[in-house]
């Protein structure tokens, strides 16, 4: 064990007034002493920091999460001995404590709502899935265990909650969701389509029309198609574009590193934000926004981080954070001057105007001009939680978003087509000097890649699909990307300077390149 970790395991519990015989003792025996140690700091400041609740975290592996979990289940008032019994058998204690906690919110911990969610590898997403089911009034035994047995519990509570509260979760509409011609809907290649519908355009018309697409046998293209048409309706009824800056995008890519990052934050921040220091953090992001002037801007951000912190606003990331947690962390991050980029003013400045964009996202055309309607058309609960880490971009150094767009995809397209070119000139080369010479000299002709583009062009497609798939539905046969690979034999052939490099005189001297008037000339001497 390092002495050093030890030594500010100690400094933790001097710094709480827990250094005692007993808790050094049991801190340094531990194979997590510094996380002991914080989790003890942690039932201290929440005043639990009883014999039973010592000895479970003391027992656990991980003690703060058991701890954290601990202070959550005591905050609502469902700490019990068989609660904590239960939370602390499970794998993850700070997931189960939240789906205690969604349930208990929602009116539903029953011992069967219990059971089933304690056996569950993702409790939290089952009880985010029953709080909706419930409040359509669809709660029932049958449907429960549907949800227990679904492949992708998250997937299917994110899109049951936003049914519901479209108002069209139904039993007719649950189970068309599960049928097996509709899986597209509920599979998890993060096409997240139910994200991408404003919630004034998840009408039951386009509920079905959905259905509709998943069946056709290009699926993911029909409901690409299908999503542009519902969007383009949604553009004429209030004059905006729907794909715009100021929403957030929903890709896997972006979810993916937008994940990471929480999770970042939350290894830098979460002792930061245990038990009732995530209640003061929030306190002083309302503060200070709410200290703003009236203008449209700041009054939005003002409604925004009302509604975000309001109980029943759950939202919960797949890295385990909620939306709560990642207000709190950003803050804290924000404020971090050790780490932070920039100044605290600029920081700020991006904080709110995340919150104006989360409450105005709808509201907004392509070039981020409001509409200046009275009614907030925010953006869905998944973008919320994207727009904030997006505004840490450039900020902290913990955080980064990765875009994958077509047009990036068309731009990496002709730098991959150069580089598998010249690539594929220097193996030749090496092998013959005077066949590359002479394709060099072919190329030069053509102005464009058509006599070296069937040697290159699966390398370049494999490579260019592996990183930007996405962009087209992870659909191979995705129109647009056929298209691009197509006319990649038109693009132009590297500077000629390049391709001079690749026979030098040493390995060529026989071989001479074409000049512009048709006459042989031998190749310069390549530049160091």
């Amino acid at each position: 064990m390092s002495k050093n970790f030890l030594e500010s395991a100690v400094k933790i519990l001097e710094d709480h007034g827990l250094n005692n015989d007993d808790n050094r003792a049991i801190v340094s025996e531990h194979a997590n002493p510094y996380d002991l140690a914080h989790a003890l700091s942690s039932l201290h400041r929440a005043g639990i920091l009883t014999p039973e609740n010592r000895e479970v975290v003391t027992r656990y592996e991980y003690p703060l999460d058991l701890a954290s979990a601990l202070v959550q289940l005591h905050m609502r008032g469902i700490l019990t001995p068989v609660n904590r019994q239960v939370v602390a058998g499970h794998a993850e204690p700070l997931d189960l404590a939240s789906a205690f906690n969604v349930l208990r919110d929602a009116g539903i911990l029953t011992l069967e709502n219990r059971q089933v969610v304690a056996k569950h590898a993702e409790p939290s997403n089952l009880a985010f899935s029953f709080s909706a089911l419930n409040q359509a009034g669809i709660l029932t035994p049958v449907n429960r265990q549907v949800v227990a047995g679904h492949a992708e519990p998250f997937v299917l509570a994110s899109t049951v909650s936003y049914l519901r509260g479209a108002g069209i979760l139904t039993q007719a509409n649950f189970d068309a969701l599960l049928a097996p011609n509709h899986a597209v809907l509920l599979s998890d290649d993060d096409i997240r389509l139910f994200e991408r519908i404003p919630r004034h355009l998840l009408t039951q018309e386009n509920f079905e029309g959905m259905l509709t697409a998943s069946e056709q046998a290009n699926p993911l293209t029909a409901l690409e198609t299908f999503l542009r048409q519902i969007l383009g309706v949604g553009a004429v009824a209030a004059p905006q574009q729907p794909f715009n800056q100021a929403q957030s995008t929903h890709t896997a890519s972006v979810h993916a590193s937008v994940s990471k990052s929480a999770g970042n934050l939350m290894t830098a921040y979460g002792d930061k934000i245990q038990g009732g220091d995530l209640d003061k953090a929030i306190n002083e992001i309302k503060v200070y926004v709410n200290q703003l002037d009236d203008s449209p801007k700041h009054q939005a951000a003002k409604r925004a981080i009302e509604r975000l912190t309001q109980p029943h606003y759950t939202f919960t990331d797949t890295s385990r954070v909620s939306t709560r947690q990642l207000l709190a962390l950003a803050w804290l991050a924000i404020h971090d001057n050790s780490k932070r980029l920039g100044t605290l003013e600029d920081a700020l400045n991006l904080f709110v105007e995340g919150l104006y964009e989360i409450q105005r996202g709808y509201n907004l055309n392509e070039a981020g001009v409001d509409n200046m309607s009275p009614n907030d058309q925010f953006i869905c609960s998944g973008g919320t939680f994207n727009k904030i880490v997006e505004k840490l971009v450039g900020i902290h150094p913990d955080v980064d978003v990765k875009f994958i767009t077509k047009e990036g995809a068309a731009t990496k397209f002709i730098s991959l087509a150069e580089h598998h070119t010249l690539a594929c000139l220097k193996e030749l080369a090496s092998r013959n000097p005077h066949d590359a010479s002479e394709l060099i000299n072919a190329l030069k002709e053509a102005g464009n890649l058509v006599p070296i583009w069937d040697l290159i062009k699966e390398r370049v497609k494999t490579e260019l699909w592996d990183e930007f798939k996405e962009a087209y539905g992870n659909h191979p046969e995705h129109q647009h990307f056929q298209d691009l690979i197509t006319y990649g034999n038109e693009l132009p052939i590297p500077d000629e300077a390049k391709l001079i490099k690749i026979l030098p005189p040493s390995q060529g001297a026989h071989s001479f390149f074409k000049s512009d008037d048709g006459q042989k000339k031998k190749p310069e001497s390549p530049k160091p």
